[in-house]
């Protein structure tokens, strides 16, 4: 269970959003802008048709995907990441 925070600007659909992890999840770091193409990150690959919807969608699957050091995620084993998302209920 993971707690975030997604920011719209006054001029969405039309500019992309920023995403934010408040909870540590083992793959994002927290208080950090989320590097997707959903994202205020990459604006040049906003599509003003998504939604909140297709963002955490995008966001979920992300978890499934290596990090290959891009920006704003964490690298950690797999046992690490386990024990984070146990404690998240905590937060």
């Amino acid at each position: 269970l993971y707690h975030g925070r997604i920011q719209f600007p006054t001029d969405y659909p039309f500019s992309a959003p920023t995403i934010m992890f408040l909870t540590a999840s083992g793959r994002f770091q927290t208080n950090t802008k989320v590097c997707l193409s959903v994202t205020a990150y990459h604006p040049e690959h906003w599509q003003p048709a998504w939604g909140a919807r297709t963002m955490l969608i995008a966001i979920r699957d992300h978890f499934n995907v290596e990090d290959k050091g891009a920006i704003g995620y964490v690298s950690m084993s797999t046992e690490d990441r386990r024990q984070i998302a146990k404690e998240s209920r905590l937060f």
